[in-house]
């Protein structure tokens, strides 16, 4: 099959990081894979990206959709209209990220090629106070239009991550999406050794809980940090890595400063994934208290190295975590989560724990399995489409 992946832009973060391996799998079991995008992040890739290929703008076109927000929201949806009605003959368009079902979904009725939408999340509203910026109000604005629902009836199918962003996608939409859930880079995320790897980061006293991800005001960073304070009392020695760069970063920088955790909170930025292993290794327990998240892939990256996830109810993988009994679960109140965190440090049970985890990763969540499921999606769209 001719597999067009379409989505904005390419750079290291979870939507772009699974377009990139979902090509480089596919091309391995004989498809012709090309990833259709505005730009790409070239100081920020994800592993693998020089083994696919990646159609991006010029670089002076580029470069402005990457500097200029407004240039972006105005002009971005256009430009790659116009790349992927260009990008030649396909069986299947693959779009991920808003507006690349959108811009699939006007090129799939234009084509009669049929569009398997890769969702990562469903559009929401909100407040213009909550929004990053005015540009960030407008996008999820239009976003979650009546447009929105319009481009989506012309999709033949949906692919979600697991039960949580199914039900989001059947509420907004009344689709049945089909789950197949993220793998993880087992290459990378190699079993290491946790006391080699708390030396390697110069931590080897007390524990370490550890965050990953986007700084931002939706990952609750900032109630994870008071949470911290908390926590301190009755472990002195432990630390709070918080791993990722964002606009959120100044922010939690100055709540860290106010609470006096200077020295007990670290942030170390973006970390690549092959030096992101050690941090999971070292960690004692990882917390993921965000707003929401329809999947949650780091804490199963955290499980590929037998660290135990703390997350929120309103993480997506949260109910496998709880019915595999391979992870935790507390709502993201300050007291609550102060409570499990401490309980999960004194936990005897918490090694077995990591052990079910690590077991279950390595059984089920290859990005080799998430390409082979994948794939057989796409095959049964163009069967129909031929017929």
């Amino acid at each position: 099959m001719r597999i067009l992946i379409i989505q904005p832009w390419i750079d290291y973060r979870g939507a772009e990081t699974t377009c990139v391996y979902l090509a480089y799998h596919l091309k391995k079991l004989g498809h012709q894979t090309k990833i259709i995008c505005l730009y790409k992040a070239d100081d920020r890739l994800p592993h693998l990206v020089d083994k696919v290929e990646v159609s991006s703008l010029p670089s002076a076109l580029a470069w402005l959709c990457r500097k200029s927000r407004l240039f972006l929201f105005i002009f971005g949806g256009p430009l790659l209209f116009i790349k992927v009605i260009l990008a030649g003959d396909a069986d299947v368009l693959n779009p991920h990220n808003l507006p690349a079902y959108w811009i699939a979904s006007l090129v799939g009725s234009l084509k009669k090629i049929p569009v398997i939408w890769t969702a990562h999340t469903v559009p929401a509203g909100v407040k213009l106070s909550e929004s990053r910026d005015l540009v960030d109000y407008l996008t999820w604005l239009f976003g979650s239009s009546g447009l929105d629902k319009y481009f989506v009836r012309n999709i033949k199918n949906i692919i979600v991550s697991g039960k949580f962003l199914q039900k989001l996608v059947l509420d907004r939409y009344g689709r049945e999406a089909k789950i197949v859930p993220l793998g993880i880079n087992l290459e990378i995320f190699k079993r290491t050794d946790r006391l080699l790897s708390k030396k390697r980061l110069g931590l080897e006293k007390g524990p370490i809980i550890l965050n990953v991800g986007t700084l931002r005001a939706d990952k609750n960073q900032d109630i994870l940090i008071k949470v911290f304070k908390k926590v301190l009392k009755d472990f002195s020695s432990a630390r709070l890595i918080i791993c990722g760069s964002g606009p959120g970063e100044k922010f939690l920088h100055r709540v860290t400063r106010d609470l006096g955790l200077d020295r007990a909170v670290i942030f170390p930025g973006f970390i690549v994934p092959k030096d992101l292993v050690f941090y999971y290794a070292a960690a004692d327990l990882y917390v993921l208290p965000s707003k929401l998240e329809t999947w949650g892939l780091t804490a199963f990256e955290a499980l590929s190295q037998k660290t135990v996830p703390l997350v929120s109810p309103m993480v997506g993988c949260s109910k496998i975590l709880q019915q595999k009994k391979i992870g935790l679960v507390a709502s993201s109140r300050v007291k609550d989560l102060t409570l499990q965190i401490k309980r999960a440090l004194m936990s005897d049970g918490i090694k077995e724990m990591g052990i079910r985890g690590f077991n279950f990763v390595h059984k089920n969540l290859s990005w080799e399995k998430y390409a082979e499921d994948t794939e057989t999606i796409f095959k049964e769209a163009v069967n129909g489409q031929k017929s």
